[in-house]
């Protein structure tokens, strides 16, 4: 007689570690907290490079829709879109870094939001061109977001660089790798709904700024 089956853990249980950082980033986002600069997070500079796109919504969503839809395209585009955006959102930094002020304010970060949400909810593909240049300008528009502050100063640069590039790699690799994995009916049906969240989030955003701005 063959032994009874026994269920596996879920997820969050196998890995506390996750558990703990997906509570953690729950609790970040739920307080009511003021906006934090990036110097603001007296954990050093590498940690609050790491942190920082990862507690706002306007930068941590348009990552998480790149990563989805990378997943969904697969083949070479779940790795060279997530490297063009990579490599864009550092020269973004760095350009923050010597006040090079945001083309159009924030804008274009949260019109990302809405054109890769779509994508996403879409499955719709781009001429791999287009998917390029699409994808580094809002890369370049991430990278000023998360630096660009002429009230606050860096200490050690090099390290908020590296803490921003893992943070932005560690969702990729996490993000797409799992879409890419799970080609269920129900697993890529969700995800196109929460690519259709992520725009709805980033049209919203988009209208209350243009009508708080008239």
């Amino acid at each position: 007689m063959s032994p009874p089956q026994t269920a596996s853990a879920p997820p969050a249980q196998r890995h506390p570690l996750l558990r703990a950082w997906l509570l953690a980033l729950a609790v970040t986002w739920l307080h009511p907290a003021p906006a934090l600069a990036h110097g603001s997070l007296a954990v050093g500079d590498f940690y609050t490079g790491m942190l920082h796109p990862l507690l706002h919504f306007e930068t941590l969503l348009p990552l998480l829709a790149l990563a989805l839809w990378a997943g969904q395209l697969g083949g070479v585009h779940a790795w060279r879109l997530p490297l063009a955006f990579s490599a864009a959102a550092l020269l973004g930094a760095v350009a923050g870094m010597l006040e090079v002020e945001p083309w159009l304010g924030r804008w274009l970060l949260r019109l990302s939001m809405l054109v890769l949400g779509l994508m996403v909810a879409a499955s719709g593909r781009l001429p791999a061109w287009l998917a390029l240049a699409m994808v580094c300008l809002f890369g370049i528009e991430q990278g000023q977001a998360n630096t660009y502050d002429p009230q606050e100063e860096i200490e050690r640069p090099l390290l908020f660089l590296a803490g921003l590039g893992s943070s932005i790699g560690l969702v990729f690799f996490h993000v797409v790798t799992r879409v890419v994995r799970y080609r269920a009916f129900w697993v890529q049906t969700a995800v196109r709904v929460l690519g259709s969240w992520i725009a709805a989030t980033g049209l919203l955003v988009l209208v209350l700024e243009w009508s708080g701005g008239r």
